[in-house]
């Protein structure tokens, strides 16, 4: 089901199957904002990671010693969520009082905020033995869009092991016709200065993180978008130094920026594929080093939660 929501300036979309962002439009320009999914190039626009984020090594986990499989990014993206009327999880009707079913069976939403639930069930047990529920919601602040992510842990005796991530693709190029590579990255730091350079892990075999790193310099705070630029795959910012990500036509501001506080982020777009958008991706966790033969508890940029505890994170998308 796909419920849209909006305020004077945007529209967004938001599908309940894997709760993803599909949309972004400025409804004055009609710009769109957000990838289409285009299987020619990617199927998705902005998956969430949940509860693994990358690729696990031999695709299998070990916990309590137990091999489990897990695909990549785990698989919440997959599965379908109910919607709740807010953070605490409460019910609600779709459509709700005061909402609109549209000609093609969309909705569309009251107020300026949609949440949706998944949680553990007979199948997410069968690959992952832990009781959880995730809560996924949209809000609309003038023009900005804050994606919000809350973990709980429900259960009474048992830890809860996870990571979480965002994987949203933005067309680029978007504003002014032309070719990716006149277009740049611009990067800050938790105050809004320009990262002038930063290091990026290098992924390996089979999606897995190498032991190399590489020092990319970004002049002012911009790395130039070339075929070169994700030749390695994705450019993987541990060391928390890079909090804002904006897409820009050279030599101008950013047409849209996400910022966030998540230690990791991933940027990617298709290798070789000169594909016409960019992930900007906050993470809390990452895939596994090639060399990684520890458990689930010793992945490193692994979450916890105690029994009965939550955690409650969101980022934004200013356009």
């Amino acid at each position: 089901m796909k419920y849209y929501l909006e305020n004077d300036e945007i529209r967004i979309c938001v599908n309940s199957f894997g709760a993803e962002l599909t949309e972004i439009i400025d409804k004055e320009s009609g710009q769109s904002y957000m990838w289409n999914a285009d299987p020619a190039f990617w199927k998705r626009t902005a998956p969430v990671l949940f509860p693994f984020v990358g690729s696990v090594r031999d695709k299998k986990y070990n916990y309590m010693g137990q091999e489990f499989p897990m695909g990549q990014h785990g698989f919440a993206r997959d599965n379908e969520f109910k919607r709740i009327a807010d953070v605490k999880g409460s019910p609600i009707d779709s459509p709700a009082k005061g909402e609109k079913v549209l000609e093609d069976g969309s909705i569309a939403a009251a107020g300026d905020m949609i949440w949706f639930e998944f949680s553990d069930n007979a199948e997410t047990a069968k690959v992952y033995p832990f009781e959880f529920i995730l809560r996924l919601g949209y809000e609309l602040d003038g023009r900005d869009v804050i994606p919000h992510w809350v973990v709980i842990n429900p259960s009474e005796d048992s830890e809860l092991y996870y990571s979480l991530g965002g994987h949203p693709a933005f067309m680029c190029p978007a504003l002014v016709p032309g070719e990716k590579d006149k277009y740049e990255l611009v990067l800050f730091n938790r105050d809004y200065e320009p990262v002038t350079k930063f290091i990026t892990s290098v992924i390996g075999n089979g999606g897995l993180l190498s032991d190399v790193k590489k020092e990319i310099k970004a002049p002012e705070g911009v790395v130039a978008i070339t075929p070169e630029l994700f030749a390695e795959d994705a450019l993987i910012i541990e060391d928390g130094s890079v909090k804002g990500v904006g897409l820009a036509k050279a030599g101008e501001e950013p047409y849209l920026t996400v910022f966030f506080e998540a230690p990791l982020v991933g940027i990617w777009s298709p290798p070789g594929k000169n594909a016409p958008f960019i992930c900007i991706e906050p993470w809390y966790g990452r895939a596994d080093k090639e060399n990684f033969e520890g458990s689930l508890e010793e992945r490193e940029w692994g979450n916890v939660l105690t029994p009965g505890d939550s955690f409650h994170t969101s980022y934004t998308i200013m356009v």
